[in-house]
């Protein structure tokens, strides 16, 4: 028994280091997600709601709210809508940047909206790789793609494909002024105080086509303000 214990014993520290690496290595990206708070954004027609370690946006379109994703948990979502005096019922459209569980979740909370997606996306939901709430009928949801222009009352959405993360990812460029990315991108600071845009480091799907996606948002990311959605916003240069 001695002789077990001394194998043994010198070995749990070392199993405990590597237990901590392992938890430091899965929880650190969490640690850097900073969503912007729930509330107006400055200088701009943007509302924010923080959900969980996301963030969704909204605008008002002068017809109804166009709303940017749709949030991790409805109930607090729907507790941050009615103090923003947001109605649901008047979100009119929702674009879904992809169908992640944390950017779909409180889909339910918008019984009149026109959901819009890339079109590349569905085929993930039809094969059951993503799920969308109950009672969100895929056949309903608009598919959108690369280019395509949209307009929301005087509100315009230019729709730019940015696959990777997920197949179908999208951004959405509205009023040639405010870039949505969702989750095609991560954003932040060195130690010299300097931004950096990176790869998303959960589910970074198909590494190329993430990569590619990466450089044109980049190429985007000088000309306009950039909402992301774990990361809070990047101002224009």
């Amino acid at each position: 028994m001695n002789d077990y214990l001394r194998i043994i014993l010198p070995l749990i520290p070392v199993g405990l280091a590597i237990a901590g690496g392992i938890a430091l290595y899965c929880t650190y990206p969490l640690m850097a997600m900073k969503p912007i708070a729930t509330g107006p954004v400055p200088s701009t027609p943007v509302l924010a709601l923080r959900s969980r370690r996301g963030a969704l946006y909204l605008i008002d379109t002068g017809a109804g709210w166009l709303l940017i994703d749709a949030g991790t948990n409805a109930e607090e979502v729907s507790a941050d809508l009615a103090g923003l005096g947001v109605d649901p019922a008047q979100v009119n459209w929702i674009l879904l940047t992809h169908s992640d569980y944390d950017h779909v979740a409180s889909l339910p909370l918008f019984p009149n909206a026109v959901i819009h997606m890339g079109e590349a996306e569905l085929a993930l939901v039809a094969s059951g790789k993503k799920k969308l709430p109950e009672g969100i009928d895929p056949n309903a949801i608009r598919l959108v793609r690369d280019g395509e222009k949209l307009m929301f009352d005087n509100t315009q959405v230019e729709c730019v494909a940015a696959p990777g993360h997920t197949d179908g990812s999208t951004a959405y460029l509205v009023d040639n002024t405010y870039l949505f990315t969702g989750d095609a991108l991560r954003w932040h600071t060195l130690r010299s105080g300097e931004g950096k845009m990176s790869v998303h480091p959960y589910k970074k799907g198909n590494k190329a086509e993430t990569l590619a996606s990466l450089e044109k948002l980049k190429g985007l990311a000088g000309k306009y303000m950039v909402f992301t959605s774990h990361y809070g916003v990047i101002p224009k240069n």
